[in-house]
């Protein structure tokens, strides 16, 4: 998840969570024993989490994505212990790309979007809180893993496609706003007034503006909704899977937020990347708090000896990520994400699903519901929604220059 920011820190300040964890990491290690035994048991895992880390520091996506697949397919954990291994280690990993995001970006992102950050945190952790309390067969975790990821890589593509398609025709409309505003502006104060500029216009503008205020808070209220609902699913989701929520609240944010959003209020890219990095640090602390606190089902020790293994790669390669990996670097993490989110379905479905009519169609369906989504939001929130609002801007800008320029007409006939 990439957290560049316009002025930089110095360096070395931005590795200061890895300065606090390696040796914190090295003192548990040796005084376990489990410094050897555990790079020698999991040197696969160590050297996945290599990308894992890279991927959480460049894109909007946590390490969970690459640890939970390596821990069940290559290294042989159940679904629950991918899921422990998940939480664990991102809250490490994601705690130190969380700082730096803090560090180079966080009195502009809380300014702009703590309200919406907000919600994002608490509606998630109360889903992952109540996600702890269900317990589902590690067949279905699998199936929802793979389902999740898979969805999640159609929901990114397109929202990188339509995000950077509205950025651009944003940008061109809030210019040319600013070219007339500045024009209106350069009219002096004149006791020499056209009838357009008294009472009538007032009783015109008092009329928009009701109708508008009741259309933004309409907007308002389902965007809080819709964040709840995608929050709280996205911390169900990572209970049971170890991530997730990253995953909806980029969903929410891109389809939903941004779709129904004026220009000045859409959340760009890097800002939808950084708050997912936060969401997902805050849930797994506390889904980490949760598992061990648990008695009943305590973590195992191969998960905890694990996290020796991984602990200062993921706390090391998450800043590294944002702050070397240059843009064309990101587009390939990426690319190579949408290329392993279907060799992960392929693999689990030769692996696990095998000839499981039940759960082909359980995958099948729900990534044919989320592509059916993402067509009904790209129809009537992107297409309609969004060009209709840029037709009504356009013909507001038309309206103004006329005004403009019969005012001016008038001003020089008096």
């Amino acid at each position: 998840m990439s957290s560049t920011a316009a002025s930089a820190p110095p360096k070395p300040l931005m590795f200061f969570p890895a300065a606090l964890v390696v040796p914190t990491w090295l003192a548990v290690a040796l005084r376990e024993d489990l410094l050897v035994p555990s790079f020698e048991r999991l040197y696969p895992l160590t050297l996945a989490m290599v990308l894992g880390s890279m991927i959480a520091g460049s894109t909007p996506l946590g390490g969970g994505v690459v640890a939970f697949p390596v821990c069940v397919l290559a290294v042989g954990f159940r679904p629950s212990q991918g899921r422990d291994f998940g939480l664990l280690i991102q809250s490490v990993g994601m705690t130190a790309a969380s700082y730096l995001v803090l560090l180079t970006r966080g009195p502009r992102l809380l300014r702009d979007h703590g309200r919406t950050l907000a919600g994002a945190i608490y509606f998630s952790v109360m889903g992952a809180i109540a996600g702890c309390f269900v317990s589902l067969p590690p067949f279905v975790v699998t199936c929802a893993y793979t389902t999740s990821v898979a969805s999640f890589a159609i929901v990114l593509a397109y929202a990188e496609l339509r995000l950077g398609e509205r950025t651009a025709g944003d940008q061109k409309n809030m210019t040319t706003r600013r070219q007339s505003t500045h024009e209106t502006e350069e009219v002096p104060p004149s006791d020499c007034e056209s009838p357009s500029e008294g009472e009538g216009a007032s009783d015109e503008g008092d009329s928009d503006g009701t109708v508008g205020g009741s259309a933004t808070k309409t907007r308002t209220a389902l965007r809080r909704l819709a964040l709840a609902t995608f929050s709280l699913a996205g911390g169900v989701v990572s209970s049971q899977i170890g991530t997730g929520a990253d995953m909806a609240w980029y969903a929410y944010g891109s389809l939903v937020h941004n779709g129904q959003s004026e220009p000045d209020d859409v959340i760009q890219h890097d800002d939808l990347t950084a708050i997912s990095i936060i969401v997902m640090t805050v849930v797994s602390i506390v889904g980490s708090v949760v598992r061990l606190s648990d008695s009943a089902d305590p973590v195992s020790p191969e998960v905890l000896m694990a996290l020796i293994a991984c602990a200062p790669v993921v706390v090391l390669g998450a800043p590294t990520g944002s702050l070397f990996l240059g843009p064309s670097h990101r587009k390939k993490l990426k690319a190579l994400f949408y290329v392993l989110a279907f060799v992960q379905l392929a693999t689990f479905g030769a692996i696990k699903i095998r000839d499981d009519a039940r759960a082909w169609g359980f995958v099948c369906g729900t990534i044919g519901a989320v592509v059916a989504a993402v067509a009904v939001a790209d129809s009537f929130v992107f297409r309609k929604g969004f060009l209709g609002r840029k037709e009504a801007r356009r013909r507001g800008t038309e309206a103004t220059g006329i005004g403009f320029v019969a005012r001016s007409s008038f001003r020089q006939a008096c």
